[in-house]
């Protein structure tokens, strides 16, 4: 399955506690895109870091893939971009860009770091 880290990329203007309730409110569907390249006969395992800038409205207003370790871009890519859908609420202060490393394994396998 994969892991969410314990960390966030510093926010000022969010709670990174705010932020990640949101990332964890979405394990599901970000498993589902894992579960769908794992049927669909690849092993991946690793780490896909996203970086994401975070509107005041709660939108986010860019997505994509800082580093990853799984040798799947189009996986990775798919993660980035299930990130664009997501909605934090609106916050005052500036937009924030955050860092979020999202750690995948093979069923029955350790998390990978």
């Amino acid at each position: 399955m994969f892991g969410l880290a314990p960390y966030l990329a510093a926010a000022q203007d969010r709670d990174p506690a705010d932020i990640a309730r949101v990332i964890e409110s979405h394990t599901r569907e970000i498993a589902a895109i894992y579960n769908t390249y794992l049927d669909a006969g690849l092993a991946l395992e690793g780490t896909v870091v996203v970086k994401f800038t975070i509107a005041r409205t709660g939108a986010v207003t860019a997505s994509g893939v800082a580093e990853a370790t799984t040798a799947c871009k189009l996986f990775e890519e798919a993660v980035a971009a299930a990130v664009t859908k997501w909605d934090f609420g609106p916050a005052g202060g500036d937009a924030v860009t955050v860092r979020y490393p999202f750690t995948f394994s093979l069923p029955d396998s350790p998390a990978v770091d």
